[in-house]
């Protein structure tokens, strides 16, 4: 393994379309084994028995001083990673490495051998320790194509302006869907929803649902609709004192905070649509008649 210093790199600025849409109960899920194998490990979660795939995930080396013109939206850390499954398009290394050039201003500088069965990812900012997917198809989310969303595991340590490169393996049968199309770089620098531990399975608890909806408010300054009744799981939306919003169901075995495990199953306004999630009972009060 080896570090390589790239002096005064620039990236431009990458376009791309942000996917927007959540699905009720749907969530990226994170995490964390020890040990590494020459195939993908199948593991029981700890919280339940919604079973991960663990990839075999091999550190290459890293890129210094690469100024990341994407990280200007955000303020503070910026982490951000992108896999490169290239089985289907047949691209090589040297086509890889145009185009990590024009998109992000940088070259590999060592080549990496890939072949049918393995990929390569990079990450800005932080260092990745595990890279999983759900082998159940009903509990992967999932393109209509078949492409699976894999979810990744940080490092706590930050590293400024730094690129890291890996080697990953296998694929899935039809390969995963770009990252960029997973809301991921808006948890990340938006939420500093960072996934460093291991987020359950929604399956994993128990929800009840009410005979008719209720409604709430926000009686907190602030506070977050969650893919879980847990704080280490995915925001959905940022919400804040007054905002409204309709109760569906409850789950009591959520996690514990100020001493009650409490989480109402909500469905908050965006846009057109609507958002599904938690939100802790501690933050919100619950009537029967709606916002007039």
């Amino acid at each position: 393994m080896h570090d390589y210093a790239a002096q005064g790199l620039k990236v431009p600025c990458l376009s791309f379309i942000l996917f927007m849409c959540i699905l009720p109960l749907s969530a990226m899920m994170v995490a964390c084994v020890d040990g590494r194998s020459e195939s993908a490990i199948e593991e029981e979660s700890t919280v339940g028995e919604v079973k991960r795939v663990f990839l075999n995930l091999e550190y290459m080396y890293s890129i210094e001083n690469i100024e990341v013109s994407m990280a200007n939206n955000f303020e503070g850390e910026f982490t951000w990673y992108q896999p490169y499954d290239v089985r289907g398009s047949g691209l090589t290394f040297d086509e890889l490495n145009i185009h990590t050039k024009r998109e992000y201003g940088f070259e590999l500088p060592e080549y990496i051998e890939f072949g049918s069965d393995s990929f390569i990812i990079i990450s800005f900012g932080r260092k990745l320790q595990m890279y999983y997917y759900y082998p159940d198809t009903i509990l992967t989310m999932y393109s209509p194509s078949g492409e699976v969303f894999a979810h990744p595991v940080f490092e706590r340590e930050y590293h400024p302006n730094t690129v890291f490169v890996y080697r990953a393996s296998p694929i899935p049968q039809y390969g995963f869907v770009d990252s960029l199309f997973t809301d991921e770089e808006r948890q990340f620098n938006i939420y500093k929803n960072i996934p460093f531990e291991v987020w359950p399975h929604h399956s994993e608890f128990a929800q009840q649902e009410l005979e008719k909806p209720l409604h709430g408010y926000v009686i907190a300054q602030e506070t977050f609709l969650r893919s879980m009744p847990t704080r280490n799981s995915m925001v959905l939306q940022a919400l804040t004192q007054g905002d409204y919003f309709t109760v569906f169901g409850y789950s009591d075995n959520g996690e514990n905070v100020d001493g009650s495990s409490l989480w109402y199953y909500v469905s908050t306004p965006y846009g057109r649509g609507n958002y599904y999630g938690y939100v802790h009972s501690s933050f919100i009060s619950i009537t029967s008649t709606p916002k007039e």
